[in-house]
C-alpha cells in the first residue's frame, strides 16, 4: 500500500472536476471532466481558458523511475518541451501546438496551458484509409518534420502517438519532452543501463549512443521510415526484428537485419502496389546510420517520384492498354502520359500534387498528366 503523502495529496486534488489552476500568467483555467494518459510521461486534461476557449492542460508526473543525482523527476523535461516549442513557434513552425500558459514556481507538479487540438492520432487515424490519403498526410508529415529541422529541432520520439491529425487534416507533431535543440543541452534522460524511448521507432545506434549528437537527424528519419512502413504493411516494422520478448535484444537484432537489407529482401514483406516506396523505406531506416537520407527533403523527393509511380500504376489498371500514350520527351522537357479518352470517363491522378492539362490540339482532347523523369521511364517499363 503507498501511502499518499502530504504534496501528493495536494496534487490529486488539484486535477479534480471544477478545479480552478493559475499559471504563471496569473490566468486561471478551470478543469472539465475528462482526461487521458500521455504515456508514462503525461497526463492532459480538458479546461476552460479565461477566455471561455477549450484549452489543453498537459500535467508531467514526478517519475521516480528516472533517477541521476542531477536529473529531478521530469522537471528538465518540462522545461525543454516547453523552450522547444516556444523556439519552434518563434521561428514560424506551426506544426506544434501553441503554448499558452504553465506552472508558477511553487506548483506541486509541472504543468502546460496549450492549443486544444480536436481529431485523432495517426494510431487512430490510419484505420481504414486509402493509398492517396495516406501518402497525402505522410507528405505533409515529412513538410512539419523538414521545417522542424530547419528550426534546428530533432524530435527524436517520432511515433504514430505522436502525430496528430487535426479534424481539417492538419499534421501536429506532439511532446517533444526528449527533443534535442541546436546549441542547446542534451536533456535525454539515462538511468544506469536504461535508455529512454519508444523501441518500435527507436534506431538501433541509439542503444549504444543515446546521447550523442553525430546522426541525429537521422534518428527521426528512421522513425519516419518506420511510419511508412507502418502505413504500408499496417504491421510495425519492429516485426522484424522481435523474434524474442526483450526489446533491447530486438534492437540488437535490428542491426543485422538492416545492416544487410537491400530493396530485393524488402520488398518481398510488402503488397505489391507499394512496392515502388521500397527503395524510400530502406533508404531511411537502413544501418548504420549515414546510410540514410542525410535530409528529410531528400527523402520527400524520392517519395513524391515513387507516389507517381505508386498512384498512376494503381490507376493504369483501369484503363485499357491501348488508350494509353506514354510519352518521354527530349532532356529537360517533363514526360506527358496521355489518356487518350474523355478526361471525365478517368479521373485518373487526382490529388498528390500531379500537375493536369488537356490537350487542345487533337478532337479527343486527351488527359495529360506530367510526371517526373523518373516516374515516366519506370511506367514506360512496365
Amino acid at each position: 500500500i503507498h501511502l499518499l503523502n502530504s504534496q501528493e495529496t495536494r496534487a490529486s486534488r488539484l486535477w479534480l472536476p471544477g478545479a480552478v489552476i493559475t499559471g504563471a500568467s496569473g490566468k486561471q483555467y478551470v478543469l472539465r471532466d475528462g482526461f487521458h494518459s500521455a504515456g508514462t510521461q503525461a497526463d492532459f486534461y480538458e479546461a476552460q481558458g479565461p477566455g471561455g476557449e477549450r484549452t489543453a492542460i498537459k500535467v508531467f508526473r514526478r517519475a521516480a523511475s528516472l533517477q541521476r543525482n542531477d536529473f529531478d523527476g521530469n522537471d528538465f523535461l518540462f522545461y525543454n518541451e516547453i523552450a522547444t516549442m516556444e523556439t519552434l513557434r518563434n521561428r514560424g513552425v506551426l506544426s506544434a501546438p501553441r503554448i499558452y500558459d504553465h506552472y508558477p514556481d511553487g506548483a506541486p507538479q509541472p504543468w502546460v496551458a496549450m492549443e486544444y487540438l480536436e481529431g485523432q492520432t495517426l494510431r487512430h487515424w490510419m484505420a481504414g484509409k486509402s493509398v492517396s490519403e495516406r501518402m497525402r498526410m505522410f507528405s505533409s508529415l515529412l513538410r512539419a518534420v523538414q521545417a522542424m529541422h530547419e528550426a534546428g529541432v530533432v524530435h527524436r520520439e517520432l511515433k504514430p502517438a505522436n502525430i496528430f491529425i487535426t479534424s481539417s487534416g492538419e499534421v501536429k507533431i506532439l511532446d517533444f519532452a526528449f527533443s534535442f535543440a541546436q546549441s542547446g543541452y542534451d536533456w535525454m534522460p539515462i538511468a544506469g543501463v536504461q535508455i529512454y524511448g519508444s523501441p518500435a521507432y527507436m534506431p538501433a545506434e541509439h542503444l549504444d549512443h543515446s546521447h550523442s549528437q553525430k546522426y541525429l537527424v537521422q534518428k527521426d528519419i528512421y522513425a519516419l521510415g518506420a511510419i511508412l512502413y507502418e502505413l504500408v504493411r499496417d504491421q510495425q516494422l519492429w516485426s522484424l526484428f522481435m523474434a524474442e520478448s526483450l526489446p533491447w535484444r530486438a534492437l540488437i537484432n535490428q542491426k543485422i537485419i538492416l545492416g544487410e537489407m537491400t530493396p530485393e529482401r524488402m520488398k518481398t514483406s510488402l503488397p505489391v502496389l507499394w512496392r515502388h516506396l521500397t527503395k524510400v523505406i530502406v533508404r531511411a531506416v537502413q544501418y548504420p546510420p549515414e546510410k540514410r537520407y542525410e535530409t528529410v527533403r531528400q527523402m520527400a523527393a524520392d517519395l513524391k517520384s515513387a507516389t507517381q509511380t505508386l498512384v498512376a500504376r494503381s490507376e493504369l489498371r483501369k484503363i485499357p492498354r491501348q488508350d494509353r500514350v506514354l510519352s518521354i520527351g527530349p532532356e529537360g522537357k517533363d514526360p506527358v502520359l496521355s489518356i487518350e479518352q474523355e478526361p471525365r470517363k478517368h479521373p485518373v491522378f487526382a490529388g498528390l500534387g500531379l500537375a493536369r492539362s488537356e490537350s487542345r490540339t487533337g478532337p479527343e482532347r486527351p488527359d495529360r498528366v506530367m510526371l517526373t523523369r523518373d516516374a515516366a521511364e519506370r511506367l514506360a517499363a512496365e
